[in-house]
């Protein structure tokens, strides 16, 4: 039987919505004491279904969720370098996996850039043109990708257009990437943006300095 309730917990967090076997099973509401809230389906007291998240510095997720985890397809907006970033596609276990798009706009909301995001199964490498998974954006406006082995000899430019670039080695993952973040922590670690993401909604915190980031 559903039953609908109001909890209120001793950390802060609430939850408004419907019951089912002791369970939050429905429609319902959840905040947490940081101001995160998620507002939609539920599944054994996960969010399982359709759902929209709201993180602190207005970070949001809307979209299919599968056990408490980003999972189907869905649009995630960041605000970032004083605009709003969008990714509008596949997810699985919380981060991008498919084909989607990826779009930045400024503060009036005029966009600067939008390109594919595809899985790189079917992509051959610039350079050497093998045809294997993993393969990188150097960063170019061109989205020239490239294997790991070729992307780490790249210098100062892409090998294919020569437009400047800047590639590095993220200290999280140990994987080749253009798409950087400077952490909020103070003192500005620099990681890959995937996992300045995946580190924002988990601990939001530094793994350097063990600092609170958002």
């Amino acid at each position: 039987m559903t039953t609908m309730a109001t909890l209120i917990f001793s950390d802060g967090k609430k939850y408004d919505g419907e019951f089912k076997d002791g369970k939050k099973n429905g429609k319902g509401v959840e905040t947490q004491s940081d101001g995160t809230t998620y507002d939609g389906m539920w599944k054994d007291g996960l969010p399982h279904g359709k759902g929209v998240a709201t993180w602190p510095g207005e970070t949001t997720y809307d979209g299919e969720w599968t056990d408490g985890m980003r999972n189907g397809n869905g649009v995630m907006k960041t605000p970032s370098f004083g605009g709003t970033t969008y990714y509008d596609g596949m997810w699985t276990d919380g981060l991008p996996n498919g084909d989607g798009m990826i779009k930045m706009t400024n503060d009036t909301g005029v966009v600067l850039l939008t390109f594919p995001w595809k899985d790189d199964n079917k992509m051959e490498c610039q350079n050497c043109n093998q045809s294997i998974p993993g393969l990188i954006n150097c960063g170019c406006s061109f989205n020239h990708r490239f294997c790991e082995d070729c992307c780490a000899n790249l210098n100062d430019s892409c090998t294919t257009c020569e437009e400047p670039i800047e590639v590095e080695m993220c200290e999280i993952c140990m994987k080749y990437s253009a798409d950087h973040t400077i952490m909020n922590c103070g003192n500005e670690h620099q990681i890959c943006t995937a996992c300045f993401t995946l580190i924002r909604d988990t601990t939001a915190t530094c793994p350097f300095c063990r600092k609170r980031i958002s």
